[in-house]
C-alpha cells in the first residue's frame, strides 16, 4: 500500500513533543470529523442525529481546544461510535 503525503507528514509531525501533546487532544475531534465524511452526512445532519445545534457540530469541528466529554459522547453515539478512555501513566 502506498503511504499518501498527509501519512507522511503526520509520521514526521508526531517526533515533535508539543506536536503530540496537541494530537493527544484534537485526535478524538479529528476522528469524528472522519467518521462523519465516511458516512456522507453534513453538519446539520449530524446535529441533528446527535441532539444539538448545526452551530455545535461546527464550532466543534473547527476546535482547537480540547473538546468536552459530554459532547464527544453526544457525536460518537450520533456516528454509532463511542468514545473510550485510556489512562496511561507517564
Amino acid at each position: 500500500m502506498k503511504t499518501s503525503t498527509l501519512d507522511f507528514h503526520l509520521a514526521e509531525q508526531l517526533k515533535d513533543p508539543i506536536f503530540i501533546e496537541a494530537w493527544d487532544i484534537l485526535a478524538p475531534v479529528y476522528e469524528l470529523i472522519r467518521l462523519r465524511i465516511q458516512e456522507g452526512i453534513s453538519q446539520k445532519q449530524l446535529a441533528k442525529r446527535a441532539g444539538v445545534k448545526k452551530s455545535t457540530i461546527r464550532r466543534f469541528e473547527d476546535s482547537t481546544t480540547e473538546p468536552e466529554l459530554a459532547l464527544l459522547r453526544k457525536i460518537a453515539k450520533a456516528l454509532d461510535a463511542e468514545v473510550v478512555i485510556t489512562i496511561k501513566e507517564d
